[in-house]
């Protein structure tokens, strides 16, 4: 005798996912309406607007008003101000483009021996001296000794007298080779060219076209602030120079 089996009933259950398969429904069972679904960037962009005119004031700029010529004793104020403030020398024709263009380099060296004229029959202690290719305020020669009292905690590396000697070779031979200056002196010059150049008295100007393209020394601008001297031409002559 065999055992029976019962046959598998059919249930109500819905698979777990059946909620999100199946539409969902009102309450009298229909299917509810679609919810709106945003417009997405697929849709034909709206024709592009033309710009709007610039306004005329941007589109073309105002040019700025030109400032007003200095009167002749304004400009006398301007440049004494501005030597004044000036911490090194400042070239004639600079001085000039800060005038304006009504001013040349013949109207500033005029205007600066007015004033020297007037610091003169004032008795001032100072007047503009050209120095290093510009013009500078400087204190008179004979006050040398006071201003020296003034500064004299203030430290000063002198010269040694094997770089004074050196740097007076770069001045007169310029420009010349460490080689030269070795052959002049006797001896090697290489670590005093070295602390010339570290003080800005001396500078490459060039190099030797030969072999190894060598370094050509000169003097610099600090060199001829330092000693006093307007250009190179006013270096004492050698014949003028008496030996120590």
């Amino acid at each position: 005798m065999t055992k029976k089996t019962a046959a598998p009933q059919p249930t109500n259950e819905q698979p777990e996912n059946a909620a999100a398969t199946q539409p969902e429904t009102g309450p009298t069972g229909a299917e509810a309406p679609a919810e709106p679904q945003p417009e997405h960037s697929e849709t034909a962009p709206a024709a592009e607007q033309p710009e709007a005119a610039a306004p005329a004031a941007e589109a073309a700029p105002q040019e700025k008003p030109r400032a007003k010529a200095l009167s002749p004793e304004k400009a006398r104020q301007v440049l004494e101000a501005v030597l004044f403030a000036a911490d090194q020398p400042l070239p004639p024709a600079r001085l000039a483009q800060i005038l304006g263009r009504s001013f040349d380099v013949k109207d500033v060296r005029r205007i600066v021996d007015e004033l020297n004229a007037e610091y003169a029959a004032q008795s001032r202690a100072f007047d503009i001296v050209e120095i290093a290719g510009g013009l500078q305020f400087m204190t008179r020669p004979e006050f040398k000794h006071w201003v020296a009292e003034a500064h004299k905690h203030r430290r000063q590396e002198k010269l040694t007298p094997s770089s004074v000697e050196t740097l007076a070779i770069v001045a007169y031979k310029q420009p010349i080779l460490r080689v030269q200056v070795d052959d002049i002196r006797g001896v090697q010059c290489g670590p005093i060219l070295r602390n010339l150049q570290e003080r800005g008295l001396v500078k490459a100007v060039g190099r030797q076209n030969v072999p190894g393209r060598p370094i050509l020394y000169g003097t610099s601008r600090i060199f001829l602030q330092h000693f006093g001297l307007k250009s190179l031409k006013d270096l004492p002559r050698v014949a003028e120079l008496t030996p120590p």
